[in-house]
């Protein structure tokens, strides 16, 4: 399909908007039209250089909330139409990290700022060149792919079900205050769940 996109060609730059063409939502993944975007100082820091972006051309965005389209073979944790919050930091589900509650150290999340999906293929494609998805989902667009890490588990899913309409605390109860807040009060053995951390 075809969708618009702000893409960052160049750093320093500016972001453009694009006409970009997204791939069929593969394996546990996911099609999303978004509804709200946020934008972050590391959207700013890409742009000015600040931080160099090491991948172009760059869809940027890592703070979102849309609503599922469609689905691709494996998901079962939302279907189309559920309303979603997109977390940047991906969860497998099932090593030991994600077992124990801490999502946010999974293997996974060392792979987040290459630019391609965790298979090393791209969703997104501008003149028929790949273009690279900030922190794997790109809220900087109207629609975008996002993968489900672990479909049989809502709780440790990349995408969670959220009460709240900001996209703000997608990258926020994951950093800083938002952890903070959400986590102050475990211990080595407590289990948290992220979706839990949507609802304030």
């Amino acid at each position: 399909m075809k969708t618009r996109a702000a893409v960052l060609f160049e750093s320093p730059g500016a972001w453009k908007i694009v006409e970009v063409d997204l791939d069929p939502p593969k394996a546990r993944e996911v099609q999303i039209k978004l509804a709200a975007t946020g934008l972050c100082h590391s959207d700013a820091h890409s742009m000015t250089g600040d931080v160099p972006a090491t991948q172009l051309p760059l869809c940027g965005g890592h703070e979102g909330a849309g609503i599922v389209e469609a689905v691709g073979p494996g998901v079962t944790s939302v279907v189309p139409g559920d309303h979603v919050v997109l977390s940047f930091i991906p969860g497998c589900g099932r090593c030991r990290m994600c077992a124990q509650g801490q999502q946010n150290l999974c293997d996974l999340g060392a792979r987040i700022q290459e630019g391609s999906q965790l298979d090393g293929t791209h969703r997104m494609h501008h003149k028929g060149q790949p273009v690279n998805q900030m922190l794997l989902i790109s809220t900087f667009a109207e629609h975008t792919r996002a993968r489900c890490s672990a479909p049989a588990a809502p709780h440790a899913t990349f995408l969670a079900r959220s009460r709240c309409t900001g996209p703000a605390s997608s990258s926020w109860t994951s950093s800083s205050p938002g952890a903070t807040r959400s986590t102050r009060s475990t211990r080595p053995t407590t289990t948290c769940s992220p979706a839990a951390t949507f609802a304030v």
